[in-house]
């Protein structure tokens, strides 16, 4: 009786996700760009069955994605999204319903009418026997505006709302209407706050794939190059950062002194410390001399004897050891999961780099 009785109950389940998942996949087909952009950090696992996706059911990662993109998509039902309090999560507090900037039919520079300047964002009410800690929008390890209301009990973090989005720009609808493809690797360096680089080259690969050009050796191996120095001045930040968070500021100005020579290097390639301007489609904008080659070996053999000394400091650092011994620590499975990659995988066990498993350049 009772194998009968779930059974039904299943039947049911399924029968509501078609209804409404059927309609979803539609008006999406026919809407693409219509993100409504809901926060559903809190109400995710009712929607999780609407659609699993195949070999992901297990990734908290992906359920986020895909909740956000099915909710974004279900227009049709706002009294749902109104009877569980779900929130906006990219557009302003104040955007006006009904009004979907992504669609292909509103031009880049439209002004909605009944946008409400004085909407505020409610907060929920913290969990009972939690006190509200704020962390940002601005703190000096945030690359972007970003606010996380935290939930703390004694020395336990029982919840998080989040909210972010701040500085949305409107990147995609730019690139869409009124920037040329070469405008677009540009726009794409600013994206992020600190790796820049990556963004260009990558959109420039996608558009060289999509119509069968490949770019010259030596302009991919420029391109590998600019993303490796890249990748040592971003890495050099945050382990500064990491060391000024916990108390350790002599080795954060030794990070910040050890990145400044790849900030010249990279300057010196580009005119530019950060934002490299590096990729036209079907190759790049700057040359790499041999007089700038010769000092770039001499940066890098130097770097790396002064990062030892940082890795040796900061391990018999007891200190920091107290401070970071046995906290936030992540295993494969959790790697796995949440989707770190990097040196935060490398370091917690996992064979991952993306450089040998997702080649791209040189």
């Amino acid at each position: 009786m009772l194998r009968v009785y779930v059974a039904g109950l299943t039947a049911v389940f399924l029968l509501l996700a078609a209804l409404i998942s059927v309609p979803a996949a539609l008006y999406s087909i026919v809407y693409m760009r219509n993100y409504e952009g809901y926060s559903v950090a809190r109400y995710y696992p009712y929607f999780l069955w609407l659609v699993p996706p195949a070999g992901q059911a297990d990734y908290p990662l992906a359920k986020w994605g895909l909740v956000v993109a099915l909710l974004g998509t279900i227009t049709l039902f706002t009294g749902t999204m109104q009877a569980l309090k779900l929130k906006r999560l990219v557009r302003p507090d104040g955007w006006p319903d009904g009004v979907h900037p992504l669609r292909k039919d509103v031009p880049w520079n439209q002004v909605p009418e009944g946008f409400d300047e004085d909407r505020e964002f409610q907060f929920d009410d913290p969990p009972e026997g939690c006190t509200v800690v704020p962390f940002g929008p601005f703190h000096p390890t945030l690359d972007e505006p970003a606010h996380f209301r935290l939930y703390v009990e004694g020395e336990m973090v029982r919840g998080c709302e989040y909210r972010g989005f701040m500085v949305h720009r409107g990147i995609e609808k730019l690139a869409e209407s009124v920037l040329t493809y070469n405008d677009i690797p540009m726009m794409a360096e600013r994206i992020g706050g600190i790796c820049g680089c990556v963004h260009n080259v990558a959109y420039a690969q996608a558009v060289e794939t999509a119509v069968a050009l490949r770019a010259p050796p030596r302009a991919e191996y420029i391109r590998t190059i600019m993303l490796e120095i890249e990748r040592l001045h971003s890495h050099l930040l945050w382990v500064g950062l990491a060391c000024h968070i916990v108390g350790s500021d002599t080795l954060f100005m030794q990070s910040w002194r050890i990145r400044e020579p790849i900030m010249w290097i990279a300057e010196k390639i580009s005119g530019n410390r950060k934002t490299y301007a590096l990729c036209v489609i079907g190759g790049v904008r700057w040359d790499i001399t041999p007089e700038v080659k010769a000092e770039l070996r001499q940066v890098l053999d130097k770097l790396e004897a002064e990062w030892r000394a940082v890795v040796a400091a900061v391990s018999k650092d007891k200190n920091i050891q107290k401070r970071t011994r046995g906290v936030g620590v992540a295993d494969p499975t959790l790697v796995k999961n949440i989707g770190l990659i990097g040196p935060v995988a490398r370091a917690a066990g996992a064979d991952i780099d993306c450089r040998r498993d997702h080649p791209y350049a040189a």
